[in-house]
């Protein structure tokens, strides 16, 4: 039976093949049929049930067939010539080289690689294990590009290892095919001047042509291994000197191992979708090239549904800007010393003959620590060794990114309109980065002449801001797709250079991968509009700039934790991997003073060591930031929960918050700002009085159930009964949040039961003997609904805020359910998304996702009335929302006909649209304010 390819079995598979003695013939067709039945599990290898090569109906399939001979010896038995005649069904056509017209004896290589291509099938689509199919499914489950086969199928690969075929190579075949060479004539159907084919039209050369010194046809067979890695939608290579051989192998795996994905969730141009503003704005990424894509696309105004045409992509838009040697990209940085005289913003293009001496530092010299170096010429360690070629390299210039001397940039799939030749791809992953979109300017302020602001910049460009980890902050004209500028920060500009390896695929890191947020504000008594973002797992440190005028961005600042890069006023060794969100407003000082400021937390492993930066506590911080400066005015730690308590060791990770106002509509000073941690506390920090806030532990059940996202709040009408026994309703400030965490390997596995809370803020903590405490916590229970396991209902006691806490149900029926998502409160309905990762199921991307809908006042389920497989009626509370995927991000939008929607993006890249409930129940209100942000 098959093994793994380790340990012992290894080192016997080695022993074999050096124990072997070469018989002198080369069977590649009968070898390559021979995998293909053992994926398909046929005789002679009928594997047992459990060891089976294939046991996934997702499961990918990649054979390489690599020789330095002409293949010979027999035929493969039970496959014949079938690549005569175009066929989509199939998977052949002649733009691709797949078709070959010629009349041949016996199957060719090529025809055993479609056979099996098509899982098995001379002349139509079957799978390699059948019985594992659903075949009521339009598709399959194996991952593939548009057009491309989703059954169980096998994709060939093929390298030549010193041989020569008739037709003359062209590595870039499959991308940019060179006009006039053979295989372009091939493909687009010359009929005429063919050597082989006495002068007729362009076809493959015949295996089976009958020369009389035999070497044609020995070459042509040459020509069927590149045509047989074309027909299993694989990729040929032609390797003559070792170093090929290495290129070869290297690119023939980046491209097996290519995911599609997405890590954040769309934005929309706004919130309340109509039939002239109804944009969504979503990022992918693919792994092992890792670059990103950023698409406009449509929500349908009627349903919600998203669509699936793109009015742009930014792999075109950005990649019309890049050539060989030169690029038309505006790409800025920080000018410290006011090098750039042309730009008098505080910043300065990306390019090296701009940079500092230290900031050449970060780019100069790194051949020796790049894994290509080993095997390149002197010539070419020069090259490498040179930091102008670094940097052209990260603005997308081309002249030396060939996989070989730098990493080389993926292609568009097609050919853009217009052009001959697909565009490289520049943009790097967007991994965890929701964009941003900034638009005319849309508060509500009455002070400070801000409806005056708004007149002024009511005509304002529309631009998205999507943050990647090519190490910038890109901006995009959200019309057009056009990328504006980029913006490099320099918290994370030293360890750029590391992007160039060629082994860069399994060496992924993190740089601005953080969301940025923007908002208007003051700035020197002048409305501004503004970016701040994070970095996430990229860096400790955050940025921010004026984008006030979209074509034009002024520096602000850069706020970190490296002294190396931030100094003075812009310096914090407490800050940590900024997973934080930026939250706006105004605060005032111990003076009376007031600043217009961004709430930002010390977020993740805030330590020594972290990040490469030797500083930090451990403890979780709430700063207050000048939001014209970076100057850190308050800095506030959460209590220590224990005397003994070790936050280096383990850090407290405070990062997701809310800041609220009493009515931001005329007002934005922050009142209260609400945030957890990883230690599972519940933060209240209150602003109602001057200066430094006061600090109060709400609850929590501890680092069991870790508090990883941003709580929401609103008010909920409790009644009350004066001393003369008359009865009335107040409004209680509420909190709503949950638990669970997903930022670590190690995470998947845990399954400690996670909940969802909502908790009164009645300006006190919640005594620990009262935590989960029957009479002051009221409990609600989730329950499947009989006959179907993918609906759930809820029941407990009612809620009375008055006596009690709050209320909590815990997600206890799944091994593994988490709340790794932001809860987003909706017309009185709280709105949860719960991920289930699966380190298991090869057929689920990150797991499977739920949805709950409860009235956030009551804990009553908001869905659709139901009946059980006993015919009781039951209202649904949740239900499964993906089970192939997780769930990575959802926005709620209002469609014209006042219907809500949330729309989810998944771990794959798709979208879901569902269905909102508002509360019905009059209990929840937005009296008097709302959450402050955009």
């Amino acid at each position: 039976p098959p093994k793994p390819f380790t340990g012992t079995d290894r080192s016997a598979w080695y022993k074999a093949l050096y124990d072997m003695s070469p018989s002198g013939s080369t069977p590649v067709r009968q070898a390559l049929h021979a995998v293909g039945k053992m994926y398909a599990n046929r005789s002679p290898y009928n594997y047992a049930a459990g060891s089976e090569v294939v046991q996934f109906a997702c499961q990918q399939n990649f054979t390489f067939v690599t020789t330095d001979g002409y293949w010979n010896g027999g035929a493969a038995d039970g496959v014949v010539s079938n690549d005569q005649e175009e066929s989509a069904a199939r998977f052949c056509s002649r733009a691709k080289g797949c078709v070959d017209p010629s009349v041949q004896t016996a199957n060719s290589l090529a025809d055993v690689a479609l056979y099996w291509y098509n899982g098995g099938s001379n002349d139509g689509v079957a799978s390699l294990r059948n019985e594992l199919e659903d075949w009521n499914a339009p598709d399959g489950l194996v991952a593939a590009a548009a057009g491309e086969n989703t059954r169980l199928h096998m994709n060939t690969y093929a390298l030549g290892l010193g041989v020569d075929g008739i037709m003359t190579y062209d590595d870039k075949y499959d991308t940019a095919p060179k006009p006039g060479s053979d295989f372009y004539k091939l493909i687009t159907g010359v009929t005429t001047g063919c050597p082989w084919n006495n002068n007729g039209p362009y076809v493959w050369p015949n295996p089976y042509t009958d020369v009389s010194d035999g070497g044609a046809a020995y070459q042509s067979r040459v020509d069927d291994l590149w045509h047989a890695a074309i027909n299993g939608h694989g990729k040929y290579f032609s390797a003559s000197d070792p170093l090929q051989v290495i290129d070869g192998l290297r690119a023939a795996l980046s491209n097996i191992e290519v995911k599609i994905g997405a890590a954040a969730a769309a934005a929309t141009s706004t919130p309340n979708i109509s039939q002239q503003d109804n944009d969504i704005f979503s990022a992918t990424f693919t792994t092992v090239r890792w670059y990103g894509e950023l698409s406009d696309k449509k929500i349908d105004t009627v349903t919600g549904i998203v669509g699936k045409d793109a009015s742009w992509n930014s792999s075109e838009t950005v990649g019309r800007k890049v050539g060989l040697d030169t690029d038309e990209r505006r790409i800025l940085m920080l000018d410290l010393e006011g090098v750039d005289t042309e730009n008098a913003d505080g910043l300065k293009d990306f390019r090296y003959g701009l940079m500092t001496a230290a900031e050449k530092a970060w780019f100069d010299g790194k051949c020796s620590v790049l894994a290509q170096c080993a095997t390149l010429s002197s010539a070419n360690r020069q090259v490498v060794d040179n930091g102008e070629n670094i940097v052209n390299w990260l603005r997308g210039q081309q002249q030396h990114a060939n996989d070989s001397v730098l990493r080389a940039y993926s292609q568009t799939p097609t050919i853009p309109a217009g052009l001959t030749a697909p565009l490289p791809i520049v943009l790097g992953d967007i991994a965890s980065s929701k964009p941003a979109y900034l638009r005319d300017p849309r508060k509500g302020y009455t002070r400070d002449n801000y409806n005056q602001y708004k007149l002024d910049n009511a005509s304002r460009q529309p631009t998205v801001f999507a943050a990647a980890n090519d190490g910038m902050l890109h901006a995009f004209d959200a019309s057009t797709g056009e990328e504006i500028w980029a913006y490099a920060p320099r918290i994370t500009m030293k360890k750029l250079y590391k992007q160039a390896s060629v082994t860069y695929g399994t060496a992924h890191q993190f740089t601005t991968d953080g969301s940025p947020e923007v908002a208007d504000v003051m700035i020197g008594g002048q409305w501004r509009s503004v970016l701040v973002a994070g970095l996430n797992a990229g860096g400790r440190g955050y940025y921010a700039l004026d984008v006030t005028d979209p074509d034009n961005p002024k520096a602000l600042w850069e706020l970190c934790a490296d002294p190396a890069v931030c100094s003075g006023i812009n310096y914090d060794a407490d800050i940590g991997l900024s997973f934080g969100n930026p939250q706006f407003g105004t605060w005032k000082d111990a003076a009376n003073a007031e600043h217009w400021v961004v709430f930002l937390t010390s977020g993740y492993n805030n330590i020594p060591g972290s990040d490469g930066v030797n500083g930090g506590n451990g403890r979780g911080y709430l700063y207050v930031v000048d939001i014209a400066t970076g100057r850190v005015l308050s800095k506030t730690a959460t209590p220590v929960t224990a005397a003994d308590r070790n936050y280096v060791q383990t850090p407290s990770g405070f990062a997701r918050i809310t800041a609220i106002s009493s009515n931001p509509n005329t007002d934005p000073l922050v009142t209260y700002v609400y945030g957890g941690d990883n230690d599972g506390s519940m933060w209240r920090f209150d602003f109602t009085t001057r200066g430094n806030p006061t600090v109060l532990r709400m609850g929590g059940s501890g680092a069991g159930q870790p508090i990883t996202t941003r709580p929401d709040v609103t008010m909920c009408q409790v009644a009350a009964v004066a001393e003369d026994g008359s009865q009335s309703t107040r409004l209680e400030r509420v909190v709503a949040f949950g638990t669970g965490r997903l930022l670590d390997q190690v995470d998947i596995g845990n399954i400690d039961v996670q909940s969802a809370y909502v908790l009164k803020d009645a300006g006190a903590s919640i005594p620990p003997a009262e935590w989960r405490n029957a009479l002051k916590m009221a409990q609600q229970t989730l329950r499947r609904i009989s006959g179907t396991s993918t609906a759930y209902s809820i029941s407990g006691t009612a809620i009375d805020f008055s006596s009690q806490h709050g209320w909590y149900v815990d997600f206890a029926l799944n091994d593994g359910e988490r709340v790794n998502l932001d809860p987003k409160i909706v017309a009185g309905g709280l709105n949860i998304v719960t991920n289930l990762p699966s380190s298991s199921s090869s057929c689920k991307v990150g797991g499977t996702s739920n949805v709950y809908q409860l009235n956030v006042c009551t804990g009553e389920p908001l869905g659709q009335t139901v009946k059980d497989s006993t015919g009781r009626t039951f209202t649904i509370a949740g239900q499964t929302l993906s089970n192939a995927s997780a769930a990575v991000g959802f926005i709620i939008v209002r469609l014209p006909s006042g219907a809500l929607k949330m729309i989810t993006t998944t771990a794959d890249g798709n979208t879901i649209t569902s269905g909102v409930a508002p509360a019905e129940s009059e209990g929840a209100s937005r009296a008097g304010w709302r959450r402050v942000r955009e």
